[in-house]
């Protein structure tokens, strides 16, 4: 792929409903550039380059997918809403989002709760600075990384699909993780492995039919 859809800047943009921004990338480049309230349409990161999205709390579209290479997330904080309104990420088979060092709470949330919705299709999460997630599906996923998911007061952690899911980033049960395996090796194997060290004062439930092993 080429370097399409160059967007650098600093001004704010407005991303309007059912639209979609694709920016396909072979090289490194980052999108320093806040969306306006009321951005609800859809920007997908394709080609093998690494996007990285600017910092300080700057609001981002409602829907991200990740379909190739590597999207950065820098900036956030704890207790906001970085998305606007209840924003879905998506990172599909054969990408990456990660969360920047340096940048706790990338996408906003707390222990109280966290708006956004992520679906992990085969991709990978790698969380370099701790991040609370409520809603969280793993489907073959990798969640790796040299900092922590963090679990709210209203998880909903549900491990789907086909492949085994293998978490090695530490697992920090602030609230009460709830952990739902489906079977998705239709066998007696490993449906979910977690490998990172799992902390925190609050509890571990698992539902479903899957088998969770935790070795961290």
């Amino acid at each position: 792929g080429g370097t399409t859809a160059d967007l650098l800047g600093t001004g704010a943009t407005t991303q309007a409903a059912n639209t979609i921004l694709r920016i396909t990338r072979s090289d490194a480049t980052t999108l320093n550039r806040a969306f306006t309230a009321g951005s609800t349409g859809t920007l997908v990161k394709t080609g093998a380059g690494n996007l990285t999205l600017g910092g300080g709390f700057q609001l981002l579209t409602r829907n991200l997918t990740v379909n190739g290479g590597t999207l950065t997330v820098t900036g956030g904080g704890f207790g906001g809403n970085r998305m606007d309104g209840a924003g879905v990420v998506t990172v599909n088979s054969g990408a990456t989002l990660v969360g920047a060092a340096g940048s706790a709470h990338a996408f906003g949330g707390s222990d109280s709760g966290m708006t956004e919705s992520f679906t992990i299709n085969g991709g990978t999460l790698t969380l370099n600075q701790e991040q609370y997630f409520s809603n969280l599906t793993l489907n073959g996923a990798t969640v790796n990384g040299s900092a922590e998911m963090r679990s709210t007061n209203a998880t909903n952690w549900a491990v789907t699909g086909t492949t085994t899911t293998i978490v090695s980033a530490r697992v920090n049960q602030v609230g009460t993780a709830n952990w739902n395996v489906s079977d998705v090796t239709a066998s007696a194997a490993e449906d979910l492995i977690i490998s990172g060290q799992i902390t925190g004062g609050g509890a571990l439930t698992k539902t479903g039919t899957g088998t969770l092993r935790a070795t961290g």
